[in-house]
């Protein structure tokens, strides 16, 4: 054969773990084999939690509903800074000439502050000015529908026939949240607020 022939146990056993060592090396070589075996240092918020009053005969047990949420976030010792409501929709969007049915949580531009990521604020000021809704993609939106494209900040597009702009890319810990979306719409905090009157208006409390 090829591989040179070993006359005692310890030297066959020498030889395979050389050949072994040699191999991880290699391995390691690869950029996805180092991620997988060495992930990256999470550097997202460290104490978030999602929270519910009782479970949910509507859904899922950490439902809440939003008149629960503006409750609590009315509460004078409840820093609101701290709380982030969002509803799971179905929305339409939009995308040039093509339309995607999306998964779009409904939430506050707080989001972006609990979940510790930028959102430029020339950006936010341009969608205020020009009644745009603001729009953060999950990164799966991103890859899927846009390739990943770096430069995706400030391209339009229409959700539920609302003109809407992409402002930032969420990071990967939102994965880690329930009801998973491919988008989520900044909307006002009375928007959210007014979800109180619809008895059927539940979602999630971070």
């Amino acid at each position: 054969g090829f591989l040179p022939r070993r006359d005692s146990p310890r030297q066959c056993l020498a030889f395979l773990l050389g050949l072994a060592a040699a191999s991880v090396a290699l391995a390691l070589l690869m950029p996805n084999v180092r991620l997988q075996i060495f992930p990256p240092a999470y550097d997202g918020p460290p104490d978030l939690a999602t929270i519910s009053p009782v479970s949910s005969a509507v859904g899922p047990g950490l439902d809440v509903s939003a008149a629960q949420y503006k409750a609590w976030s009315a509460h004078p010792q409840r820093d609101v800074s701290e709380m982030v409501f969002y509803e799971p929709t179905l929305a339409k969007a939009r995308i040039g000439t093509r339309q995607e049915t999306w998964h779009l949580g409904r939430t506050t531009k707080q989001f972006a502050h609990l979940l510790d990521f930028h959102i430029p604020n020339s950006l936010l000021d341009l969608c205020r000015r020009s009644g745009v809704l603001p729009i953060v993609l999950s990164r799966d939106a991103w890859l899927r529908e846009f390739a990943g494209d770096p430069n995706i900040a400030g391209r339009m597009l229409f959700t539920e026939g609302r003109k809407a702009m992409i402002v930032a890319i969420a990071p990967q810990i939102t994965a880690d949240l329930p009801e998973q979306e491919d988008a989520w719409s900044l909307e006002s905090e009375e928007a959210i607020r007014s979800l109180a009157f619809d008895e059927f208006a539940y979602g999630y409390l971070i």
